[in-house]
């Protein structure tokens, strides 16, 4: 049973941006993931969680949280990472099934083992995403099509949409990949880029207003990723 991910924009309330995500129980209420006050971090770290829930949902065929699942995922929510403690039982052999941690790995969930360690691994291919389904869209031909989208709908001047056109060639600054592998650290990489006012082609540093565009048109053209499933 994998579910479906509604990608919906991420809502920022006084405790930071907030993901709703799954039930305590059958029935239960919807649990709420308060992902910190930066947008870059919390949208990572979102990732994260929703490939927890989907994996979590996969192994139990329901769709509600596992505690195992669950005290990851919040481990995730408050740290940025996870450690999985198993306690062996003295004397008895240790049967159960860890490849799931791999499987968390294998799209990126930064999770330890303490203890024994994984006894299976499983890989996923760079073309598959973490549902299992083939990957078919990859980050420079996301943002391509969002270009051509954002230019084509402006509704200011001729000048105005060349400097937008620019404006976001330079996100093809980001190394490409399928979009299920836009990770956090080329994320963050990126705007800190921006937020240092990087020097432009006269050899100068870029004005503070300049850099805060860049940075803004690139969370949105994040937000346009979230919204179907990412491939």
């Amino acid at each position: 049973m994998v579910p479906t991910i509604r990608k919906t924009p991420l809502r920022r309330t006084r405790r930071g941006y907030v993901r709703q995500i799954g039930r305590s129980t059958r029935g239960g209420s919807v649990l709420k993931f308060y992902l910190g006050h930066d947008m870059a971090i919390a949208a990572q770290r979102r990732q994260w969680i929703e490939a927890i829930y989907v994996e979590n949902c996969r192994m139990f065929q329901h769709n509600f949280w596992n505690s195992t699942y669950l005290d990851i995922a919040r481990q995730i929510e408050r740290l940025g990472s996870a450690v999985l403690h198993v306690e062996p039982v003295p004397g008895i052999p240790d049967n159960r099934d860890y490849s799931f941690v791999q499987r968390l790995r294998d799209v990126g969930v930064p999770i330890s083992v303490v203890g024994e360690p994984a006894k299976a691994t499983v890989h996923l291919d760079a073309d598959v995403t973490p549902q299992g389904k083939p990957a078919v869209t990859k980050l420079h031909e996301a943002i391509k099509a969002y270009q051509q989208d954002r230019v084509g709908n402006y509704s200011g001047g001729y000048q105005g949409g060349q400097r937008l056109a620019k404006q976001i060639d330079k996100f093809l600054e980001l190394e490409d990949c399928w979009l299920h592998e836009l990770s956090f650290v080329k994320i963050k990489g990126f705007v800190d880029r921006w937020r240092k006012r990087p020097v432009t082609e006269h050899g100068r540093r870029c004005s503070k207003t300049y850099a805060e565009n860049q940075i803004t048109e690139f969370f949105k053209f994040l937000d346009v990723l979230d919204r179907p499933l990412r491939s």
